[in-house]
């Protein structure tokens, strides 16, 4: 049998090995950095990929797949998986070469990394399905983005809870837990519009969980930190008590909503707001 021979970069001592990951895999590349990058995930659109390569190549990417409600009205279901969004400047590869450098290298690409999914929830579950369970553990910071909530459908709350159940199970752990919420303000503004308390999610939950029953769900996972930040969208004035009530809670987002969604998932332990939303309309 023959004997190959060690990998030069085996021999090499562990510290210059973990440099070396660093560049790897983490795009802001140099070791000496601690903030985490952002590897932004989203769902592949079949629909806007040529035919051909929707029938020839989807079906072979080795990645978990998951359904979609694509179309103009979203009234089509295709199967589907994720991939990044944008060129991260990774080089994931290596870990493929041999255990000791999966083992090594998935720390530093799953350990120094933020996954962002912005409203793509439905790549969540796959993505976490293909990750060993050394991988998931290595995960200390997750993003996503909730939908404006007037235009939510049966199905946009049945793939939440599904990515929220994935996250709950598979990453038990999570450090950090960001949260976008697509907020509305009409173009007159908050002034005559009511600012919710956090007791005032408490009390209206004590009732009801009408209109925030994507929070309950939310509030099966765990974090140490939950930064919430409101995406201000404009928004028709309100017509409706259902609108009403989002525009409410749209105010809120950084303040009583954000304290009293960080005290379900932390148990009041820690969080931090994250400002600057209500100030910018994207």
């Amino acid at each position: 049998m023959t004997i190959l021979p060690l990998s030069p970069l085996l021999e090499l001592p562990v510290e210059i090995r973990l440099m070396i990951y660093q560049y790897l895999l983490v795009p802001s590349g140099s070791p000496s950095t601690s903030k985490q990058a952002n590897i932004n995930l989203r769902l592949i659109d079949p629909t806007e990929e040529p035919i051909e390569w929707s029938k020839a190549v989807l079906p072979t990417l080795r990645r978990s797949k998951c359904h979609i409600h694509t179309g103009r009205f979203r009234g089509r279901t295709m199967q589907t998986t994720y991939t990044t969004n944008g060129n991260p400047k990774i080089h994931a590869a290596i870990l493929a070469t041999c255990h000791k450098l999966h083992s090594e290298g998935a720390e530093v690409l799953y350990g120094n990394n933020t996954f962002t999914f912005g409203t793509s929830v439905e790549a969540i579950t796959p993505f976490l399905e293909d990750l060993t369970s050394a991988s998931k553990s290595h995960i200390k910071r997750l993003s996503l983005t909730k939908r404006a909530l007037p235009y939510d459908r049966d199905f946009d709350s049945a793939e939440w809870h599904t990515a929220t159940s994935s996250i709950s199970t598979h990453l038990p752990t999570l450090t950090i837990l960001d949260l976008s919420i697509v907020a509305g303000r009409p173009a007159t503004g908050y002034d005559d519009v009511i600012e919710w308390i956090k007791e005032d999610f408490e009390c209206w939950t004590k009732r009801t969980w009408a209109g925030l029953e994507w929070v309950k769900d939310l509030a099966r996972c765990s974090a140490k930190i939950v930064n919430v930040k409101a995406e201000v969208e404009h928004c028709p004035p309100p017509t409706s008590e259902r609108m009403q009530f989002y525009v409410e809670v749209s105010k809120s987002v950084e303040r009583g909503f954000g304290e009293w969604v960080r005290e379900l998932i932390t148990g009041g332990e820690g969080g931090e707001f994250v400002d600057g939303g209500l100030d910018g309309i994207h």
